[in-house]
């Protein structure tokens, strides 16, 4: 295992608001002492800063959000959701020293959140945290002194070097890599390079299922026997013809959220899924072909795969994962897909633990984009579907149905690669 487990207390009594200090950190900024990484912010929310006084001494932490369309990504963990914070820390003199905090996790997480200071995140989230100095090397605070960060462990000739990077992303799903952050031997427990495993209510991983348990048929036909989701799917079968996906997330409460287009719609059909601690399940449209005009003026026809995408998939797992997180049946969970060539819905049947292991080592991202539709372009929808969940996610219990007037049937794939449909009636 690399890294070690931190298990910090935080007196919240000691949570108090100081603008001074907070003018400090902001002439820091505005000076010389920086980081690297500002280069590429677009804010720094100071009127959200934390100033904490705990294990690691007095600090101020303030959230930042990067320029439109850039993302730090860990290359082989790109499953989890990162955050991203400027830590500022006091020193003997009392002056400030400032750092790059970067929060990785797959719960959901509001890091303007008062309450979530560093010193009671390193005991409470589910997650991993890299702590950055001005030359981007991680180091350790725990003592309360900057340390270089030491895992535990040294990397074998066998083992892969993991790095962090600035990415961009772009309409079409792909992205391009545009600084590289750091790099380090792989991290704290199959973490991030240079990152630390911290606490959190499982113990840092999933073990089972979560709930009680249905068969995913049952739960179709409970799901479809719900006029506002059988509104829902009826709706956007009447909107596979527009230029733009429409969609739905919806909540363990019931209500629906309208999905917004991705950013830059103009140049994608996608839309965005948030997420939040209630979120159980998704709806959305794969479109019919179309012709859109591009920004050199040029007319291009795009022809959609009215199938389950790459990041279809890993929205479903982010549900799933999140549904562990928070005690949502997992049988509650869903992603469906609305287009002319059909409905299709996925249900996850396996273990919690196998997508907390595998999902987050998967390339995600413009590699298996090109993989996926290579399987589609060479088969059928559902084959295609299937084969590339046998061969490029690897993760058991992922199912794929189909929702007909006339029935609902399981669809799986034989050994001779034949699709087989099982009746749900």
């Amino acid at each position: 295992m690399l890294g070690f487990l931190l298990l910090f207390g935080c007196n919240r009594e000691d949570l108090i608001p100081e603008n001074q200090d907070i003018s400090k950190a902001k002439q820091m900024i505005e000076s010389k002492q920086s980081l690297p990484v500002l280069k590429y912010t677009k804010e720094i929310q100071w009127e959200k800063a934390i100033v904490s006084n705990g294990k690691i001494g007095k600090t101020i932490e303030a959230p930042f959000l990067l320029e439109k369309n850039l993302k730090i990504q860990s290359k082989k963990y790109e499953l989890l959701s990162t955050y991203n914070r400027l830590l500022f820390k006091e020193q003997q003199d009392g002056s400030f020293k400032v750092y790059h905090v970067i929060i990785y996790t797959n719960q959901f997480f509001d890091t303007n959140d008062s309450s979530k200071d560093l010193n009671t995140l390193f005991s409470t989230l589910d997650g991993y945290i890299t702590i950055l100095n001005s030359q981007d090397k991680a180091v350790d605070l725990s003592s309360g002194i900057e340390k270089p960060f030491i895992s535990n462990r040294s990397m074998t000739s066998r083992e892969e070097e993991t790095c962090t990077y600035l990415i961009e992303m772009y309409d079409d799903g792909t992205y391009e890599y545009r600084a590289k952050l750091f790099c380090g031997g792989i991290g704290a427990g199959d973490g991030p390079a240079g990152s630390t495993k911290t606490g959190g209510a499982n113990g840092g991983g999933a073990t089972g299922t979560t709930g009680e348990t249905k068969d995913p048929c049952a739960k179709i036909k409970e799901q479809l026997a719900i006029a506002n989701i059988k509104a829902k799917i009826d709706e956007l079968k009447k909107k596979t013809n527009l230029k733009i996906e429409s969609g739905y997330s919806q909540s363990r409460q019931g209500p629906f959220t309208a999905l917004t287009p991705s950013a830059g719609s103009a140049n994608t059909d996608a839309v965005n899924f948030p997420m939040d601690a209630n979120a159980i399940g998704y709806i959305h449209t794969h479109l019919d072909n179309y012709e859109r005009v591009k920004t050199n003026g040029d007319v291009e026809s795009v022809e959609p795969i009215r199938m389950f995408s790459p990041d279809d998939v890993k929205q479903f797992l982010i549900l799933v994962l999140n549904a562990n997180r928070y005690n949502i049946p997992i049988s509650d969970v869903y992603g469906t897909m609305v287009s002319s060539k059909g409905i299709y819905q996925l249900r996850f049947i396996g273990n919690v633990a196998d997508v907390s292991q595998k999902a987050s080592s998967i390339n995600w991202g413009s590699s298996l984009n090109i993989l996926y539709k290579e399987i589609m372009d060479n088969n059928s929808l559902e084959k295609g579907f299937l084969k590339f969940l046998n061969e490029n996610i690897g993760i058991n219990g992922i199912e794929l149905y189909k929702i007909e007037d006339s029935g609902n049937s399981k669809k799986t794939l034989s050994n001779t690669g034949t699709v087989t449909s099982i009746n749900c009636n």
